[in-house]
């Protein structure tokens, strides 16, 4: 895991809320895709798909949108110079 990359708020970590924020953060400029992935690890949204320049950045979501239960998201940007960098957490139950 990149820790400089992604960084995930407290209120994630408790069971039952209804909504999570996922703070990322880039070192430079990088196309950054979000996406969150169920239990099974299929695709179940696309959260952020674009460029970012070099910065701290937070993402609310609202996690009434989906089904119940535990859920996954990854974080991956590619910066300018090529490099590839990700990272993943788990969102408890919702």
């Amino acid at each position: 895991m990149l820790n400089w990359l992604m960084k995930t708020s407290e209120n994630q970590k408790h069971y039952s809320v209804p909504n999570a924020t996922i703070i990322f953060e880039v070192p430079s400029e990088s196309k950054v895709l979000i996406r969150l992935f169920d239990n099974l690890g299929r695709e179940i949204a696309e959260i952020i798909n674009g460029f970012y320049n070099r910065g701290k950045y937070q993402v609310r979501l609202n996690t009434m949108d989906y089904a119940s239960g535990a859920c996954f998201y990854q974080v991956t940007a590619k910066t300018s110079r090529g490099e590839i960098l990700y990272s993943y957490d788990r969102i408890n139950s919702f």
